[in-house]
C-alpha cells in the first residue's frame, strides 16, 4: 500500500476567461497520452475518480502547457491526511506549488452581546 492523492484538473485562460467543455475535453485526452498515470485518476473532464497514484503528473502537465501558452493548468490535489493539500499550476512550462491552509473568519463579536 501506499500514498494516494485526489486529483482535480481545472483548466483556465490567462485571462480568465471559461473554455467550452468540448474544448477540455480535447486538452485532457492529449494530457492521457501524454501521461498514462492520469487516465486512472481524473476523468475527461478533470474531475477526481478517487484516491489514486500519479507519480509524473508534473512532466505531462508541463509538456502539455508548452502546447496552450495562453492556458493555466491547476491540478488540485488532496492527500490521505486530513492536513494535507495543495495545488500546482503550470502555465508554459513555469510552475508554482502552493500548499492548502484551513482558516476560519475571526467571530463577529456583535453577534455575541
Amino acid at each position: 500500500m501506499g500514498y494516494n492523492i485526489r486529483f482535480d484538473l481545472k483548466i483556465i485562460t490567462i485571462r480568465n476567461e471559461e473554455i467550452l467543455i468540448d474544448k477540455v475535453n480535447m486538452i485532457i485526452n492529449r494530457l492521457f497520452d501524454l501521461s498514462e498515470d492520469a487516465k486512472d485518476c481524473i476523468d475527461e473532464d478533470g474531475d477526481s475518480l478517487g484516491p489514486s497514484r500519479w507519480l509524473n503528473y508534473e512532466v505531462g502537465l508541463l509538456k502539455l502547457s508548452l502546447k496552450y501558452p495562453d492556458l493555466i493548468f491547476c491540478l488540485y490535489m488532496d492527500g490521505d491526511d486530513d492536513d494535507d493539500f495543495w495545488v500546482f499550476y503550470v502555465n508554459s512550462g513555469l510552475t508554482s506549488t502552493h500548499r492548502g491552509k484551513v482558516s476560519y473568519p475571526k467571530p463577529i463579536l456583535s453577534k455575541f452581546i
